[in-house]
């Protein structure tokens, strides 16, 4: 599904472009999409919707701003201004596992989540709900990504892009070692 800051649209085989907007219940800027449990949901920067009956819908008590959906094991996570929610029905209350920091970006990684946040990179085990920090950042990670060498690799706000190699030892790129701007960096794999 793509998305722009004003609605969401479908394109289907065969048929016409679908559109949402604020006459199907969608406010705000749609920052991720995703399937879970054949629904549709997004994540915006005034809460999680689900798509029902052709109308979005709020999932409660998640109201705030949403940056990225995360599927691991089964089971839904959003980054959240709040933390880290695990979205586990659409009729039910989403659970607040992590509310260190605003989480912005995540990502799957050996069975746990990595999550970029306002003051580093943490990691996060699903089974015990348990976090660690990882390094810590001079500026919000706003993107994550794990290499072929399971590097993780980060964008921050204005400090740059870093990475932590299999040694668990942080490295910054910036202006001083050749990268060209400090801010707007994004990472993918």
């Amino acid at each position: 599904f793509p998305s722009h800051d004003k609605s969401v649209a479908r394109i289907e085989i065969n048929s016409g472009i679908k559109n949402w907007s604020t006459i199907e219940g969608i406010e705000g800027n749609v920052e991720d999409i995703i399937s879970f449990k054949n629904n549709m949901l997004i994540a915006t920067n005034t809460g999680v919707k689900w798509l029902n009956n052709g109308i979005f819908k709020p999932i409660q008590y998640i109201n705030d701003a949403n940056w990225q959906f995360q599927l691991l094991q089964n089971r839904l996570f959003v980054g959240n201004t709040n933390g880290l929610y695990e979205i586990i029905d659409k009729e039910k209350s989403p659970v607040n596992l992590f509310n260190v920091s605003t989480v912005w970006s995540i990502v799957a990684f050996k069975n746990k989540l990595i999550l970029g946040c306002t003051d580093g990179l943490y990691e996060f085990d699903i089974k015990s709900n348990a976090y660690k920090l990882i390094t810590t950042s001079k500026s919000a990670i706003r993107g994550i990504a794990i290499d072929e060498n399971n590097n993780i690799w980060f964008a921050t706000d204005n400090k740059g892009v870093g990475y932590i190699d299999n040694h668990n030892k942080t490295y910054f790129l910036t202006k001083e070692n050749g990268l060209l701007y400090e801010s707007y960096n994004q990472v993918f794999s």
